[in-house]
């Protein structure tokens, strides 16, 4: 049963995957490629579309504008992934998407039913809880499950809701972690991915250059960068684009490897001319 339950989540992710590629992506399927980032289960070699491939939402944004039908049917789906999923990471990144969505669909559906001191609460939980982080929230509700358990006379309704309330606090804090984790993970994945083509491009110069008669990028006129023509390209100083140059049209590798290939050219023909116009004094003077 294992085995079948990892098969049929398997599948899921790689439909979800699909679905997102080809812009027909249901919410479920937002949700589900933006585990992947994360997924620390996740085998690269096993993917079938590159990261490059998919586009990536705010998972909390998922939920903005779904009506009580679309998000209970959001609820059954994640619902799905919370039982087949076995990673702890992945199961718990479900079980807060559920809270969310329940929250929203409890909302939706006009509160649902609430104890006698959510009007107090209400008051309380952005003074409470809007400040605080994820570690902060988990020391509140282990001091509100103490008072609950206590004998102290209080309001049980009261606190009762504050905590139901936490929960919901929590999920959220969660969730920004979770997406400063998927920003983090696509900027890494985009330098490794800038440094890749600029391995290619430096490859490709270097096999012209030797072509034209030059040994290395580090003796063609402008071409040698900060560390001596061999220095490691880091794409990062690449995008710190002076403001007098971001009038100046923008070139692609074809046209770029096409302009390296002509320059040699282009200096002799500059020689020839400079040449052709020399007096017989010129000529004295240079001998």
């Amino acid at each position: 049963m294992a085995g079948e339950d990892k098969f049929v989540l398997q599948q899921a992710k790689k439909k979800a995957e699909i679905r997102v590629k080809e812009g027909r992506a249901k919410p479920i399927d937002w949700l589900a490629v933006t585990l992947r980032f994360i997924d620390p289960s996740r085998n690269p070699f096993e993917d079938e579309i590159a990261d490059s491939e998919l586009n990536v939402v705010n998972p909390e944004g998922v939920f903005e504008g779904l009506d009580t039908e679309q998000l209970a049917g959001l609820e059954r789906d994640i619902d799905v992934y919370v039982t087949l999923e076995k990673n702890k990471t992945n199961k718990d990144f479900w079980e807060t998407m559920h809270v969310i969505c329940k929250e929203r669909l409890e909302a939706s559906r006009g509160g649902g039913q609430q104890g006698r001191g959510v009007e107090s609460v209400s008051a309380d939980v952005e003074k409470l809880f809007s400040t605080k982080s994820f570690d902060q929230l988990e020391a509140l509700e282990s001091q509100i499950k103490a008072k609950l358990r206590s004998n102290d006379p209080i309001d049980v309704d009261y606190w009762e809701q504050l905590l139901r309330n936490l929960i919901s606090w929590k999920a959220r804090a969660k969730l920004q972690r979770v997406s400063q984790a998927i920003m983090e993970s696509q900027l890494h994945g985009l330098r490794n991915q800038q440094e890749e083509e600029a391995q290619k491009v430096r490859k490709k110069l270097d096999t012209i250059l030797q072509r034209s008669g030059i040994t290395d990028v580090g003796t063609a006129p402008g071409l040698a960068d900060a560390e001596g023509g061999r220095g490691k390209w880091d794409p990062e100083p690449m995008l710190k684009v002076r403001a007098e140059d971001k009038a100046l049209q923008s070139q692609g590798e074809a046209v770029f490897l096409e302009k390296i290939v002509s320059f040699p050219n282009r200096m002799q023909s500059s020689d020839q001319l400079l040449n052709s116009h020399r007096s017989p004094s010129d000529e004295r003077s240079l001998n």
